[in-house]
């Protein structure tokens, strides 16, 4: 079962709060946002704590949540087998690393966006695996093994490169990507440096991940 692999896991993994997502919204106030997959809930306390959020909600399909009094609503289900009934309606939809877990992206895209209020919109983050390190553990090493998190993650079932991302939500119709960036963009390291060396050639190569904005238009 999909719940038991992600109880093996390390509870660090939960508990990330995600500065690179924090950064699209980090200048708005009085937010009703809802986080799939938020895990410990970490990021959705600090955007209330913050007052970017007044409203925090979160689904997850495991129960790890500490302090269930200081959310909103924490709905522990299946995304892909509930209809998300009753739900309510947000401003912000955060899926960070949720897509490439999901055997039907696409529906739960289609699902979740019913839940966006007129001006709302989705933030989103997708492993990028046409990252170095996937082509040297493929082509010069040959191996696919998984690994406990990461590009390789062993609990995900669908991998993206970057045009793959822009198709799974440009193909809709009731949605607008408003922005595309690599996280290597807000988030600094040694990649960072070298792209800007080679003036972004490769930039698709140094992005472990990217991160969208994407705005629901009717």
């Amino acid at each position: 079962m999909i719940e038991e692999m992600y109880q093996e896991k390390e509870h660090s993994y939960f508990s990330n709060v995600r500065s690179d997502i924090i950064h699209f919204v980090k200048d708005e106030k009085d937010l009703k946002v809802l986080e799939v997959g938020g895990g410990k809930g970490n990021t959705l306390l600090y955007l209330k704590k913050k007052e970017i959020a007044s409203e925090i909600h979160m689904i997850d399909i495991i129960d790890l949540v500490e302090d269930k009094e200081k959310f909103n609503s924490v709905h522990i289900l299946d995304i892909e087998e509930s209809n998300l009934t009753n739900i309510g309606k947000f401003d912000v939809i955060i899926l960070a690393d949720v897509l490439e877990h999901l055997k039907d992206p696409d529906n739960v895209v289609s699902k979740l966006k019913k839940l966006l209020s007129k001006n709302g919109f989705f933030l989103v983050s997708i492993p990028n695996i046409r990252h170095y390190s996937a082509l040297i553990k493929i082509y010069l090493k040959g191996s696919f093994r998984y690994e406990e998190e990461g590009i390789f993650d062993k609990t995900h079932i669908r991998f993206f490169c970057k045009s793959d991302m822009i198709r799974l939500f440009s193909g809709n119709e009731d949605l607008k990507i408003e922005k595309i960036l690599p996280n290597n963009k807000i988030l600094r390291s040694k990649a960072t440096l070298i792209n800007k060396l080679t003036f972004g050639m490769f930039t698709q190569f140094f992005t472990v991940q990217y991160l969208f904005k994407i705005n629901r238009v009717s």
